[in-house]
Formats: C-alpha cells, structure tokens, sequence
C-alpha cells in the first residue's frame, strides 16, 4: 500500500522576516523626520520607566556615597571626642588632687620632703613591648632603682613602677597588668580597696552593695596627693547578692604614652 506524502508546512523565511524589520525601521525615520511631534509622545511613554530606574538607580549610589562619607566623618570625630574626653577627666583629676594637696600642704608646711624625678622616654610602649610593659631609656646609669614608681609626665597619673634596671634602660610594668594586685583608694567614698589588672590600663575591683560608687568616680593611689591610677566606667551590682563590681578605666591611652617621669628616692 502507498500513502500520501504530507505536504511540509510552508514556513515564512527569515530574510522576509528580516526584510518587514528593515521596512518599520524605515518608516519610523521618515515619519519622525516629517512629523517629529508625532512620535515623541509615545517615545517618552515607552522611555520613561527606564529613566525612572536610572534616576533611582543614581540617587541610591548618590546616597550609599554620602553613608559612607558620613559613617568616616562620624569615626573619625569618635576617636576625636574619646581623646579629648580622656584629656578632661585628665584634667580634673588633677585639679581635684591639686586642690587636696595644697590643703596637705597648708596642714603640713614645712614638712622636709625627700626625691627628684626624672624624666624618661618609652623607646617600646606596652602595644610592642612584652603584656603591659614597657621599655624606657633611663636606667641604672640615670639612678633608677627597681620599685620606682612611674607617672604620666606633666600629671599626676600613676602608670605603674619599675621591675627591671639595665644600666641605661629599664623595663616598668602597668599597675594594670593581669593579675596585679594592688591597694587603691576610691577617693569619692573614702575607701581604701584592692584592685586586680585585668591589662590594657583597666581594673576591676569588687565592693559591697551598700558602698555608693557610680561612673566617673576616680580611683588613686592612697596616701598623699591621691595620683590618679583610673575613673570607674562601669559598675555591675548582680555578680552576688552581697557584692558589687566595678571597672575602673585609665585616664589615658596606654599605648600612646611616649614620654614618663620616674619618681627616685633618695639613698638612705
């Protein structure tokens, strides 16, 4: 038996496809250059979406530009205002400790005082020199001693003492070393306490419930004139039912310090 062959469906080529393209194409140019006015409307209905996109598209970058401009302008006046912070607690702490020396010394007048200082400068600050110590260029030769304490040079901030003599240089470590113990006094409520380092220029010390102490509160060295050792920063009254514990801060930036006095005593 013999069928028919299906007859194959005529498919439209793609020349003439191409052919009707080119002709719209032509008829579009010469339409907008006879009747310009004619196409424009619709030429701006059909772009507007997409000028739209590229204008939201250009404020969103415009506006990521001006975050991230802002957000380094916002850090680096951060950083500005924790430094001068550091400088006004600085300041008035001094003052504070000024003001109660002179009474001492007004009770205290002509009292014989014994002791020079001398002043030292870091050659390797506690972020280079081994954990919250650093590295000075006065020693033995200078009249340095093991045990001499170190203070902030132009203040009355205590840094910490000297725990090795080198005949020219000497090794001091921060009172604020891990594990260092040390007595203190919260100069606020007129309590001597104990302090242990927990590095970087911070303490912790922990208190009883019923002694008022609050942020700001400045912590010193017993004894005369109170050299500030730090300010408490924060206080967390739930670590026992009995107990409270507070942080206390350095006043200053302990890997910037570039220059100290030792405070020598005199040979007996």
């Amino acid at each position: 038996m013999s069928y028919p062959l299906k007859s194959k469906e005529k498919r439209p080529k793609a020349g003439y496809s191409l052919f009707i393209a080119v002709l719209f194409l032509v008829f579009v140019a010469v339409l907008n250059f006879t009747a310009p006015n004619l196409l424009r409307p619709a030429a701006q209905t059909a772009a507007k979406p997409f000028l739209v996109l590229k204008n939201k598209t250009a404020k969103l970058f415009q506006g990521f530009g001006h975050y991230m401009a802002s957000k380094r302008k916002l850090a680096s006046e951060n950083i500005k205002l924790k430094r001068d912070l550091e400088r006004i607690y600085l300041n008035f702490a001094e003052l504070e400790t000024l003001k109660e020396e002179n009474l001492a010394l007004k009770e205290e007048f002509g009292r014989e005082k014994s002791g020079k200082r001398i002043l030292a400068y870091v050659l390797k600050s506690p972020g280079h020199s081994p954990y919250d110590t650093f590295i000075l260029d006065t020693g033995e030769k200078h009249g340095v001693k093991k045990g001499d304490k170190v203070y902030l040079w132009g203040s009355n901030a205590a840094l910490g003492y000297i725990e090795e003599v080198f005949f020219g240089t000497s090794l001091a470590r921060l009172y604020s070393s891990p594990g260092e113990k040390m007595e203190a006094e919260l100069i606020s409520a007129n309590l001597i306490v104990t302090l242990e380092g927990r590095g970087g220029g911070n303490f912790e010390v922990k208190l009883p419930k019923n002694v008022r102490v609050a942020a700001g509160d400045l912590v010193g060295l017993p004894g005369y004139g109170n050299p500030i050792l730090g300010a408490v920063g924060t206080v967390d009254s739930d670590i026992t039912q009995s107990l409270q514990l507070a942080v206390i801060r350095s006043l200053v930036n302990v890997q910037e310090i570039d220059k100290v006095f030792i405070s020598i005593k005199d040979e007996e």
